[in-house]
Formats: C-alpha cells, sequence, structure tokens
C-alpha cells in the first residue's frame, strides 16, 4: 500500500474511533441523565442471581438448509458459536455449550443441530474461556481438525484431535470446499484470572465459492476479502473501558460497513453477561441502529437469528428459516 494511502487509512481510523468514542459518551451519559434504579454493577449482580434461579430458555434445532456447491448455511448456536455448513463440510466456530460459566448460568441454551456430529472443521478466536471451552470441544468429533491463533495449541492438543493448525493472520487453509483465511483481530488473548499469558487472537473468515462469512476491522480486510457475511460480537460495552476488546452494537455497525459486507449476523448476544449491560439491550440497540440507518436507504441486511436458526446463502442474498417449520429443500434465493 503506497505511504500516501496508508496515510489515509490511519487518518480515517483515529476520526472513526473519535466519533465512536464520542457517540457512546453521550449514550452513557444520556442513559445515567435518565435516571437508573441501580448503578450498573448491581444491576449485573441482580440480574445474575435471578439467572441462578431460572433454567435457560429452552430452544430446538430449526430445518438445516442443504448448501449446494458455492453456497454456505449459517446456523447460530448461541453466544459466539456458529455452525457454518458447505456443501461439503461443517465448520463449527468457538464451541461453548455448557450451561453454567465463571458461576454464571446460560440464560439460552446452546441449540447445536444434529448435523454437528458431522463437525469436520472447527475454528478458534482466541483463548478466553467462552471462546477456547475444553469441556464443550471434548462433546465434538476427535476428527476434525482444529484451527487456533498462535500459541494456543498447546491448549488444544492434548484433547486428541487429529489435527490442530495453527494459522498466523493472512494464512490460509483449505478444507473440502472451503477456504479458511485467518485475518486480525482486536482483543486479548489472555486464558483467564490464573493464567496470563500473551496468545494471539484471530479472525476467520470462510469462502465456499463466491460466497464468504467473516467471523469474529475492518476497513482492510473489507477492502482485501470483502466478506458476503459477517457474524459480528455486540456485547461487552458497559463500563465503556471494555470497548478496548469487545464491540458493542454501534461498533458492530461501523464494522460492518466498513467490511463492506451484505448480510450482518450479530453474535456473543443473549447467552451470558460479557459486560454491566442488561441481557437483552445489545439486541434491541443494533435493531433500534438498523432502523436509523434503513431510514438513509443504506443498503444491507440485519438478520438476527436465535439459537437454532439458520440463515441460506445464495451469492447475492440470503433466507431466513422459521425454526419450526419443516423445510426439505432451501427456498430458492437470489
Amino acid at each position: 500500500m503506497p505511504a500516501s494511502s496508508e496515510l489515509e487509512l490511519a487518518q480515517r481510523t483515529l476520526e472513526r474511533i473519535k466519533e465512536l468514542d464520542h457517540l457512546h459518551r453521550a449514550r452513557a451519559h444520556g442513559r445515567w441523565e435518565g435516571g437508573l434504579a441501580l448503578p450498573a454493577s448491581l444491576r449485573f449482580v441482580r440480574a445474575a442471581l435471578r439467572q441462578l434461579v431460572s433454567s435457560p430458555a429452552p430452544g430446538r434445532p430449526g430445518p438445516l438448509p442443504r448448501p449446494a456447491p458455492g453456497q454456505l448455511a449459517l446456523t447460530f448456536v448461541g453466544h459466539a458459536t456458529v455452525l457454518v455448513s458447505s456443501a461439503q463440510a461443517r465448520v463449527l466456530t468457538d464451541p461453548l455449550l455448557t450451561s453454567f460459566l465463571w458461576g454464571l448460568r446460560r440464560a439460552q441454551k446452546a441449540v447445536l443441530p444434529p448435523e454437528a456430529a458431522e463437525v469436520s472443521l472447527i475454528l478458534l478466536s482466541h483463548a478466553h474461556h467462552d471462546h477456547l471451552h475444553r469441556p464443550s470441544l471434548r462433546r465434538l468429533p476427535r476428527t476434525a481438525t482444529v484451527v487456533v491463533p498462535p500459541r494456543c495449541a498447546a491448549l488444544v492438543e492434548p484433547l486428541g484431535f487429529s489435527r490442530v493448525v495453527v494459522l498466523e493472520p493472512g494464512e490460509e487453509l483449505p478444507h473440502r470446499d472451503v477456504v479458511v483465511t485467518a485475518v486480525p483481530a482486536r482483543h486479548d488473548g489472555a486464558r483467564g484470572p490464573f493464567d496470563w499469558s500473551w496468545r494471539g487472537t484471530a479472525g476467520y473468515v470462510v469462502r465456499a465459492g463466491a460466497v464468504s462469512a467473516y467471523f469474529s476491522g475492518f476497513e482492510d480486510i473489507g477492502r482485501r476479502l470483502r466478506p458476503q457475511v459477517a457474524l459480528l460480537p455486540i456485547t461487552g460495552y458497559e463500563p465503556l473501558a471494555l470497548r478496548a476488546t469487545h464491540m458493542s452494537p454501534l461498533d458492530a455497525l461501523y464494522a460492518f460497513e466498513d467490511l463492506r459486507s451484505e448480510i450482518l449476523i450479530p453474535i456473543g448476544h443473549g447467552a451470558f453477561p460479557t459486560g454491566y449491560e442488561p441481557l437483552d439491550e445489545p439486541l434491541r440497540w443494533l435493531e433500534e441502529l438498523w432502523a436509523e440507518r434503513g431510514s438513509g436507504g443504506a443498503p444491507g441486511r440485519l438478520v438476527a437469528l436465535a439459537p437454532g436458526e439458520s440463515c441460506l446463502v445464495r451469492g447475492p442474498s440470503s433466507a431466513r428459516l422459521p425454526a419450526a417449520s419443516p423445510v426439505d429443500e432451501p427456498p430458492a434465493v437470489g
């Protein structure tokens, strides 16, 4: 990239950072101005205690489309776990299937379709326990290949998978009829309070023919790879200091635009609290932002999937399948 282009990109990035910081602080100030019954930290504790006495909301798998060559089906399992299906492969991202984590009870059950028994590739974005969860990995086929960022292989190798592959940003892995490209991601790679070793982080672009999906900003990735579908987390933004390693709905919307994607599928929401914000707030805020954005005629589509729901992507369009409706063949789209 020419020096002038790099300078322009850096200037745009700084302007975006300043703009986003201003918008988040204005929103946080406005919320406190309106008055809250409890400080955010106490609301978090109250919500966590309520979840301990309530069973996770049930769910059941909806119909999973049968992708033709060059298509992808995306099934939201819960939290950051998504099943990406192509004609020949089943790819699972950051599997988290437990009902308890860090002493917190899950609000919505993970809904893993039966087709998960065919998982042949697992993508892990970083070492946090809610993304690299070894008890959940033990429930998956050992015949699968596991892709990890740098310095994460030792956490997975003892589990007995057939192959563990470390991908540096920019490296690719062909797998059956898909190609996985590792891309940079902004996050803390430490394992947890008793393991602060530095470990790598990664996002991934999964491509099947002309269809691609980005998981886990973004402007440079959008310019080079332009994934059609963006799977972006939207939680863990309150207090605002958490935005150093998490994305809010507003951050996700800006990232979606920078990625130049056509479809935004929010992830990371509804299961466990990753910040002090109410559990149902991130998706509600994103939908409000999207409605405001749509009123300006901006292109793109928001597909907010419930656990177990799927989205079939055929070229330039997608279709959402109702979880309760049996489908023998995917509907014609595109």
